[in-house]
Protein backbone atom coordinates (compact mmCIF):
# COMPACT_ATOMS: atom_id res chain seq x y z
CA UNK A 1 0.00 0.00 0.00
CA UNK A 2 2.79 2.34 0.76
CA UNK A 3 4.69 1.78 -2.43
CA UNK A 4 1.25 2.63 -4.17
CA UNK A 5 1.29 5.96 -2.13
CA UNK A 6 5.09 6.85 -3.12
CA UNK A 7 3.88 6.31 -6.69
CA UNK A 8 0.96 8.23 -7.25
CA UNK A 9 1.38 11.52 -4.80
CA UNK A 10 -2.01 13.08 -3.92
CA UNK A 11 -3.39 16.39 -5.76
CA UNK A 12 -1.53 19.44 -3.97
CA UNK A 13 -3.70 22.71 -4.76
CA UNK A 14 -4.68 22.19 -8.57
CA UNK A 15 -1.53 20.44 -9.78
CA UNK A 16 -0.17 16.91 -8.76
CA UNK A 17 3.57 16.33 -7.39
CA UNK A 18 5.73 14.76 -8.74
CA UNK A 19 6.32 11.32 -7.18
CA UNK A 20 9.61 12.24 -5.83
CA UNK A 21 8.79 15.65 -4.62
CA UNK A 22 6.15 13.39 -1.73
CA UNK A 23 8.47 10.50 -0.84
CA UNK A 24 9.98 13.37 2.20
CA UNK A 25 6.26 13.73 3.43
CA UNK A 26 5.55 10.27 3.20
CA UNK A 27 8.69 9.16 4.67
CA UNK A 28 7.84 12.00 7.68
CA UNK A 29 4.19 10.78 8.06
CA UNK A 30 4.50 6.80 7.72
CA UNK A 31 5.58 5.77 11.14
CA UNK A 32 7.59 2.92 10.05
CA UNK A 33 9.88 4.48 7.54
CA UNK A 34 10.03 7.13 9.38
CA UNK A 35 11.81 4.86 12.56
CA UNK A 36 13.21 3.17 9.52
CA UNK A 37 15.15 6.44 7.81
CA UNK A 38 16.34 7.93 11.62
CA UNK A 39 18.13 4.62 11.62
CA UNK A 40 19.35 4.79 7.68
CA UNK A 41 19.46 8.34 6.67
CA UNK A 42 19.81 7.58 2.92
CA UNK A 43 16.46 6.29 2.72
CA UNK A 44 14.32 9.09 1.53
CA UNK A 45 17.27 9.35 -1.27
CA UNK A 46 17.13 6.18 -1.93
CA UNK A 47 13.46 5.67 -2.43
CA UNK A 48 13.24 9.12 -4.41
CA UNK A 49 15.89 7.61 -6.68
CA UNK A 50 13.25 4.23 -7.40
CA UNK A 51 10.39 6.85 -7.79
CA UNK A 52 12.36 8.39 -10.65
CA UNK A 53 12.28 5.39 -12.50
CA UNK A 54 14.98 6.96 -15.09
CA UNK A 55 17.26 4.48 -16.81
CA UNK A 56 20.55 4.35 -15.36
CA UNK A 57 22.82 1.58 -17.38
CA UNK A 58 25.96 3.08 -16.67
CA UNK A 59 25.72 2.83 -13.00
CA UNK A 60 27.90 -0.08 -11.29
CA UNK A 61 26.78 -1.94 -8.62
CA UNK A 62 27.34 -1.47 -5.12
CA UNK A 63 29.30 -3.91 -2.96
CA UNK A 64 28.72 -1.92 0.82
CA UNK A 65 27.00 -3.45 3.66
CA UNK A 66 23.96 -2.31 4.99
CA UNK A 67 25.51 -0.52 8.20
CA UNK A 68 27.96 0.94 5.75
CA UNK A 69 25.61 2.35 3.30
CA UNK A 70 26.24 6.17 2.75
CA UNK A 71 23.77 8.47 0.89
CA UNK A 72 25.29 8.62 -2.72
CA UNK A 73 25.87 4.99 -2.83
CA UNK A 74 22.04 4.21 -1.83
CA UNK A 75 21.28 6.91 -4.69
CA UNK A 76 23.14 4.88 -6.78
CA UNK A 77 21.65 1.58 -5.82
CA UNK A 78 18.17 2.99 -6.01
CA UNK A 79 19.13 4.44 -9.70
CA UNK A 80 20.24 0.94 -10.57
CA UNK A 81 17.07 -0.27 -10.11
CA UNK A 82 15.44 0.90 -13.48
CA UNK A 83 17.86 -0.83 -15.50
CA UNK A 84 17.23 -4.29 -13.78
CA UNK A 85 13.53 -3.79 -14.64
CA UNK A 86 14.19 -3.34 -17.85
CA UNK A 87 16.40 -6.57 -18.56
CA UNK A 88 13.97 -8.90 -17.22
CA UNK A 89 10.18 -9.70 -18.09
CA UNK A 90 9.27 -9.49 -14.28
CA UNK A 91 9.47 -7.23 -11.81
CA UNK A 92 10.12 -9.92 -9.53
CA UNK A 93 13.03 -10.97 -11.33
CA UNK A 94 14.31 -7.56 -12.02
CA UNK A 95 14.13 -7.19 -7.97
CA UNK A 96 16.12 -10.81 -7.72
CA UNK A 97 18.91 -9.27 -10.30
CA UNK A 98 19.02 -5.70 -8.11
CA UNK A 99 19.20 -7.37 -4.88
CA UNK A 100 22.20 -9.91 -5.93
CA UNK A 101 24.20 -7.59 -7.38
CA UNK A 102 23.96 -4.86 -4.26
CA UNK A 103 24.42 -7.38 -1.27
CA UNK A 104 23.28 -4.42 1.02
CA UNK A 105 19.69 -4.55 -0.63
CA UNK A 106 19.47 -8.60 0.40
CA UNK A 107 20.21 -7.65 3.70
CA UNK A 108 17.87 -4.72 4.05
CA UNK A 109 14.94 -6.68 2.73
CA UNK A 110 16.27 -9.68 5.24
CA UNK A 111 16.14 -7.27 7.98
CA UNK A 112 12.70 -5.38 6.65
CA UNK A 113 10.37 -7.96 5.02
CA UNK A 114 7.59 -5.21 4.00
CA UNK A 115 10.67 -3.03 2.10
CA UNK A 116 10.83 -5.78 -0.36
CA UNK A 117 6.80 -5.77 -1.20
CA UNK A 118 7.18 -1.81 -0.87
CA UNK A 119 9.68 -1.87 -3.55
CA UNK A 120 7.95 -4.72 -5.79
CA UNK A 121 4.60 -2.34 -5.64
CA UNK A 122 6.96 0.72 -6.97
CA UNK A 123 8.86 -1.95 -9.44
CA UNK A 124 5.15 -2.49 -10.73
CA UNK A 125 4.03 0.84 -11.24
CA UNK A 126 7.60 1.74 -13.04
CA UNK A 127 7.41 -0.91 -15.50
CA UNK A 128 3.41 0.40 -16.38
CA UNK A 129 4.71 3.95 -16.35
CA UNK A 130 7.75 3.29 -18.20
CA UNK A 131 8.21 3.86 -22.11
CA UNK A 132 10.22 0.68 -22.01
CA UNK A 133 7.37 -0.79 -20.05
CA UNK A 134 4.70 -2.94 -20.81
CA UNK A 135 3.05 -0.84 -22.96
CA UNK A 136 6.33 -0.72 -25.62
CA UNK A 137 6.53 -4.73 -25.16
CA UNK A 138 3.21 -4.65 -26.14
CA UNK A 139 3.36 -2.59 -28.75
CA UNK A 140 6.48 -4.28 -30.41
CA UNK A 141 5.32 -7.31 -29.85
CA UNK A 142 1.75 -6.03 -32.29
CA UNK A 143 4.26 -4.21 -34.91
CA UNK A 144 6.28 -7.68 -35.04
CA UNK A 145 3.57 -9.89 -35.52
CA UNK A 146 1.46 -7.48 -38.41
CA UNK A 147 4.81 -7.19 -40.32
CA UNK A 148 4.89 -11.05 -39.83
CA UNK A 149 1.05 -11.00 -41.58
CA UNK A 150 2.54 -9.36 -44.24
CA UNK A 151 5.40 -11.40 -45.22
CA UNK A 152 3.48 -13.46 -44.97
CA UNK A 153 0.82 -12.24 -47.48
CA UNK A 154 3.83 -11.23 -49.92
CA UNK A 155 5.27 -14.75 -49.85
CA UNK A 156 1.50 -16.32 -50.64
CA UNK A 157 0.85 -14.12 -53.59
CA UNK A 158 4.52 -14.78 -54.92
CA UNK A 159 3.76 -18.15 -55.02
CA UNK A 160 0.42 -17.71 -56.64
CA UNK A 161 2.19 -15.33 -59.32
CA UNK A 162 4.22 -18.92 -60.34
CA UNK A 163 3.61 -20.22 -63.51
CA UNK A 164 1.90 -23.73 -62.59
CA UNK A 165 0.81 -22.72 -59.33
CA UNK A 166 -2.28 -21.01 -59.92
CA UNK A 167 -4.57 -24.14 -58.72
CA UNK A 168 -4.73 -25.65 -62.48
CA UNK A 169 -4.45 -29.09 -61.29
CA UNK A 170 -4.84 -31.58 -64.12
CA UNK A 171 -5.83 -35.70 -63.80
CA UNK A 172 -4.30 -37.02 -65.40
CA UNK A 173 -7.22 -39.82 -66.01
CA UNK A 174 -9.32 -37.20 -67.02
CA UNK A 175 -7.18 -35.88 -70.08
Amino acid sequence: MIGMYLMHPPLSGFHKMKPWDNVRNVVKAHRGLKKLSEKNPWLSGFLEEITKGQLNPFLDAVPTKLECLSELEAKRIGAKLSAALRQRKTAQAGIYQWMMQNPSMVQLFDKYPFMQDMVLTMSREILKAAPWGVMFRVCTGAGLSLLDMISDINVIAIHLNIEGQRGEWRNECNE
